[in-house]
């Protein structure tokens, strides 16, 4: 559903009382057989109009095929950003359902999650080449030992004034979870959030470590003076209506009260899950489980958000969950936003910047925020002491982690 924009910027302006603008790190892989990995990528793209770009030693790639420039520009002020956690990129790529995406919808940028790829078999299988040629290419890898997990990528049509790889903690930056793109008005987040796994073995990591970390950070973007656009799989359902049958699941993963309660500190840090805000009771899922006919019955999860900086939700457009799109376990999501009603200076304003402060404050401080607003739940009761300077344990594989061997079954509705 298309929300007008003139509705929707007065429907924001009555609820919050804000005055209306216009419309209301890098990991060092230390290997050798990696170094090698990269040269050959890069050789690989001599002759071929082309520039291999790596940001230092880290397990991220940037790639620039046939469009040496891209656009300097968005071609309108109207923009649509999409986010497909595609259960592994190799499989999209040889059905030619990435392919069909991009002929149908030509998005002006696609966030990626699950993508499943190491530098090597990138390299090996060239699957860079099957992005069509306007797009820059930014993609964010596991790091060896691990292969064929987790990840993510960016393709954008407009070159952005930056581009950062992970969050800069290393016990989270070994698996390609984040990029983050800077254009002139906002910062792109594209994330895949860590599966707290079956046996809930990841749980503890999961909302004592990546969650404050990851929300610090998101806030250190916000303090260097613009809003934030976060796109991808959080692996969580918020609420009831955002999982089929939600009696009986809370002790399974993205649906306990510890995931959920800490999903709500978005709220309480000034950020907005666009779908749920525009459309407060609508059901609709982006997930269905690989078991049986899941999909078929609608029988599913919304673990896929489009989540914003409060103070420019007046210039979203519409926030959409794409249910027609098969290809994946998941579907895609998009968001839409004029982004002439984002006024940086009244940004700065809201979020009280100061230029000369701006990266004084330590992500400590958001994190001591956090245990003030934060409702008291036992994690211990459930799963093992936290540890917090453990880190994420090791890659599973079961039917409802982040399965490397998981198959992509949406291939048709048949």
């Amino acid at each position: 559903m298309y929300v007008p924009k003139d509705l929707l910027g007065g429907y924001k302006s009555q609820r919050n009382g804000k005055k209306q603008n216009k419309f209301s790190n890098d990991l060092t892989l230390g290997n050798s057989a990696a170094k090698k990995v990269r040269q050959e990528i890069k050789n690989s793209l001599v002759g071929q109009n082309s520039i291999g770009n790596f940001m230092g030693d880290s397990s991220a790639l940037e790639l620039n095929l046939g469009n040496k420039n891209g656009q300097k520009f968005f071609p309108s002020d109207e923009i649509t950003i999409w986010a497909w956690n595609v259960n592994g990129v190799r499989a999209m790529i040889k059905k030619k359902k990435l392919d069909d995406f991009f002929k149908s919808v030509s998005p002006e940028i696609l966030c990626l999650s699950e993508t499943k790829i190491d530098e090597g078999a990138l390299s090996d299988l060239k699957l860079e080449r099957k992005i069509p040629k306007e797009y820059l290419q930014y993609w964010n890898c596991c790091v060896p030992p691990i292969k064929g997990y987790a990840g993510t990528a960016i393709f954008t049509k407009v070159i952005p004034l930056s581009v950062k790889y992970d969050i800069g903690i290393p016990k989270h930056d070994k698996e390609g979870r984040t990029i983050t793109l800077e254009y002139e008005k906002f910062y792109l987040v594209a994330v895949y959030v860590p599966n707290a796994g079956s046996s809930l073995k990841w749980l503890n990591y999961r909302v004592a470590q990546w969650d404050v970390d990851f929300r610090n950070y998101l806030k250190s973007l916000e303090l260097k003076g613009k809003p934030v656009i976060l796109m991808g799989d959080l692996n969580v359902a918020q609420l009831d209506i955002d999982v089929y049958n939600p009696q009986g699941y809370d002790r399974y993963p993205c649906f306990t009260e510890e995931e959920r309660t800490s999903f709500s500190m978005f709220k309480n840090l000034g950020f907005i899950d666009t779908f749920r805000e525009i459309y407060p009771g609508k059901i609709k899922f982006s997930f269905w489980d690989v078991r049986s006919s899941m999909r078929k019955e609608n029988k599913g999860w919304r673990l896929d958000y489009a989540i914003v900086s409060k103070s420019i939700f007046p210039a979203v457009v519409d926030s959409e969950i794409h249910t027609d799109i098969w290809g994946s376990d998941h579907c895609p999501i998009s968001l839409t936003f004029d982004q002439s009603y984002i006024d940086l200076d009244d940004f700065k304003e809201d979020i009280n910047f100061d230029e000369n402060d701006s990266d004084d404050k330590s992500e400590m401080d958001f994190e001591e925020e956090e245990k003030i607003n934060m409702p008291d739940f036992d994690c211990e009761q459930f799963s093992e002491p936290i540890e917090l300077d453990k880190g994420p344990p090791e890659p599973t594989a079961t039917i409802f982690d982040e399965d490397p061997n998981k198959e992509n079954i949406f291939d048709n509705k048949e």
